[in-house]
């Protein structure tokens, strides 16, 4: 379910649902996402309130509208269709909070700093990996014309080695981002980046794509087996030779 959830949010910031959609969806993911505030039931702020299903023959959504014990829902732009009976669990009441699902995240994989807004997304921490420390940042959308706003970002967060940036909806040709977003950032979509079921962030994957755009470098180690007179191993790191005792 969290698939179908960052999906929506990379088309529209503030996306709702409906508890059918929700259920029918995944009932055993809308219950736990639930309890753990991922999705949050409110009422709409404003008087009115649409219903995406059913909807207008014209594709339009419709405005809902009280009859007494009834719910009904009418399109405003095509009053001539006429009004369309409604249930309470249609009604788009359940916010998804990205910031919530960041926090379980941050749990998750044990990360530090806290999550702020950066660009039209959020940076939600970083974590020493091996040698390398990573900052994280999710991003609802990032084409073409968002590159530049994406490099961005490396003078936003100074403070770590490399920035992986990670979207539900990645559309950019790849030489083109590597040469536009630099050598610190990694662009990487939610479905190789995070595990939906564990939400463990995958950090070795962006580790490999640094490797192969030749940023990070494997250390070769060569273990000769033969030892000086002074009784240290000859062993060499990268071609460059190194006693040990």
């Amino acid at each position: 379910m969290l698939k179908q959830l960052l999906e929506q949010w990379s088309k529209t910031p503030n996306p709702w649902f409906s508890k059918r959609y929700l259920e029918a969806t995944s009932l055993k993911a809308f219950k736990d996402l639930k309890t753990k505030k991922i999705l949050v039931y409110e009422l709409p702020n404003s008087g009115e309130e649409t219903v995406h299903e059913p909807h207008c023959p014209h594709g339009c959504a419709l405005f809902v509208e009280r009859n007494g014990r009834n719910i009904e829902a009418v399109c405003l732009s095509h009053p001539e269709e006429g009004s369309v009976a409604v249930t309470e669990d249609q009604l788009s009441r359940y916010r998804f909070s990205v910031q919530e699902l960041l926090k379980h995240v941050q749990a998750a994989n044990d990360l530090k700093g806290n999550i702020s807004p950066v660009n039209d997304g959020y940076y939600f921490g970083y974590k020493t990996h091996g040698d390398q420390t990573v900052a994280l940042v999710l991003l609802p959308y990032i084409g073409k014309d968002d590159l530049a706003a994406v490099a961005g970002i490396g003078s936003q967060i100074k403070d770590h080695q490399y920035i992986f940036v990670i979207t539900p909806s990645l559309n950019v040709d790849w030489p083109q981002a590597v040469s536009l977003v630099g050598d610190r950032i990694v662009l990487l979509s939610v479905n190789e980046a995070i595990d939906y079921k564990t939400l463990e962030v995958s950090f070795e994957w962006g580790l490999v794509k640094l490797r192969q755009r030749g940023v990070l470098k494997d250390v070769c180690l060569e273990i000769s087996g033969v030892t000086n007179s002074d009784g240290e191993h000859q062993i060499k790191i990268n071609g460059q030779g190194v006693g040990l005792t």
